[in-house]
């Protein structure tokens, strides 16, 4: 219903000032009215602002890469508080990660460069990777979806790997190893560890594991896999599973003796 309504209201304002209902228009239309709805420091208005942040979701694949590229600043500006709100709701924040996706897809290799401390690409995607931890399952799907996704699309450059995947590989593969140390050995089941398993299969399903953090990430899943617990056990061996089937090239098959070494000498096989 607010989206029907927000909809018809930035069709009339662009009747009135007689612009063409491109994607342009409309992603500049919804781009200037969604500081209305979501301030620096609040939602303001959690209907009116989902309604907003869907139909943004909706334009921006169709909105021409440059704009996307100048806009990004104010973009991630405007939508920070709908992601980092303690407030927000799955529908909100499900189009916001839909909106990061899409203008991550359409950075070049120089706003990749910007580092993560200042408002950048690799910011936006750490805010992926904290949703990727959400306990709230259709958000956690969304954000490791969009992570994969923007993983296996880097911009133009001699670099195989994405700039953002030893980031994400960092920062994953420390949140198991913090979970990890933790986990029970017996039956029973903890869901941020499976939770944070997903999260590293999602960046090792872009484009395989970086090789020097492959020994530690083999020895933390094998010590996982000991559970006695079946879907840690599962979960575990999945992530194996995806860095194997990763291994497909001469280059990222030079990692295969490492997690061999790793898993004799653990003892799994």
């Amino acid at each position: 219903m607010q989206t029907s309504i927000i909809l018809t209201a930035l069709e009339d304002i662009l009747r009135e000032q007689k612009t063409e209902f491109t994607a342009t228009a409309y992603f500049s239309a919804l781009l200037s009215i969604l500081n209305q709805y979501i301030s620096p420091d609040e939602i303001i208005n959690k209907d009116l602002a989902a309604g907003v942040v869907y139909l943004l979701d909706l334009v921006t694949p169709f909105t021409p890469e440059a704009l996307l590229r100048a806009k990004f600043v104010q973009i991630l500006t405007h939508l920070a508080p709908a992601i980092t709100n303690p407030s927000a709701e799955a529908p909100i924040l499900k189009s916001s990660i839909g909106c990061l996706e899409t203008l991550l897809l359409f950075q070049d290799g120089a706003a990749w460069q910007i580092p993560q401390g200042q408002i950048g690409p690799k910011r936006a995607v750490a805010a992926l990777l904290n949703l990727g931890l959400d306990p709230r399952p259709k958000v956690r799907k969304r954000a490791l979806e969009a992570i994969t996704q923007v993983l296996q699309n880097p911009p133009p450059s001699p670099s195989l790997d994405h700039p953002a995947t030893e980031m994400c590989a960092e920062r994953s593969l420390q949140v198991l190893v913090e979970l990890a140390k933790n986990t029970p050995k017996n039956a029973q089941h903890d869901p941020k560890t499976i939770h944070a398993l997903q999260l590293v299969r999602a960046v090792a399903a872009a484009r395989g594991w970086p090789s020097r953090r492959i020994e530690t990430l083999c020895e933390v899943l094998l010590n996982i896999a000991r559970s006695s617990n079946e879907l840690m056990t599962m979960a575990s061996l999945d992530v194996f599973e995806v860095i194997f089937e990763s291994l497909k090239d001469e280059m990222t098959s030079a990692k295969l003796p490492t997690i061999l070494e790793v898993c004799t000498t653990e003892e799994l096989f």
